[in-house]
């Protein structure tokens, strides 16, 4: 199912005499058969339920950033982030422009695995945000040998249940674009005539991001 196009906002800003809670009483024992609550009362319920529908959208919604972290303690290894990523699948850490794995987090703390090197550039990409109904993401790891680059796929571990939203990344670039640099048949993920032809390299660590 696809998110509605249009939302329920009743009288934003709406208050007495054309707006009237209910009693805790009328609350608690609700209305009976034939009864007749005033239009106010209804102007309460379709507000309210306006309101909290608004602030659940408001959670649902993902937002990216680029973080220059904090250096935390003087610690050239330890370095905080402004927010709090979803998930470490949705981090992407860069020296100089490069990415690496190198590294563990804890809430809005990244921990480098050695001293980030003096004068080098760190810049942290993430996902932030509470998202209701998230997909459940799988992360993959692996090793490209001869085999792969002669095939110019390589086998995952799992056919991934919705193919066209998986994240393929290499360390020497941002996350590649579905359809355009790489497509996923099967269990297979195929670069063949695609924008990473020539760029997957014999021992070369990539990461695919599956999603069910």
């Amino acid at each position: 199912m696809s998110k509605p196009t249009k939302r329920l906002n009743w009288m934003p800003g709406g208050t007495s005499p054309e707006v009237i809670e209910p009693t805790s009483g009328e609350q608690i024992a609700g209305y009976v058969p034939n009864q007749r609550p005033p239009a106010q009362i209804f102007n309460w319920i379709l507000q309210n339920m306006s309101e909290w529908l608004a602030f659940i959208d408001e959670l649902s919604i993902q937002r990216e950033k680029t973080d220059i972290p904090t250096i935390i303690g003087g610690d050239k290894k330890r370095w905080l982030l402004e927010e709090t990523p979803i998930s470490d699948d949705a981090v992407h850490v860069k020296l100089d422009g490069v990415e690496t794995w190198a590294w563990t987090r804890s809430g809005k703390e990244i921990d480098l695995d050695d001293d980030k090197p003096d004068g080098s550039d760190l810049h942290v990409s993430y996902s932030y945000g509470i998202s209701v109904g998230n997909p459940i993401f799988e992360p993959v790891y692996h090793t490209v040998t001869v085999t792969d680059i002669a095939n110019k796929y390589f086998v995952l571990p799992s056919t991934p249940g919705q193919p066209t939203k998986v994240i393929f990344d290499i360390p020497t670039g941002a996350p590649q674009t579905y359809g355009i640099d790489f497509v996923v048949i099967g269990d297979h993920l195929d670069w063949n005539g695609l924008g990473l032809e020539g760029q997957i390299l014999d021992g070369m660590n990539v990461r695919a991001i599956l999603t069910s």
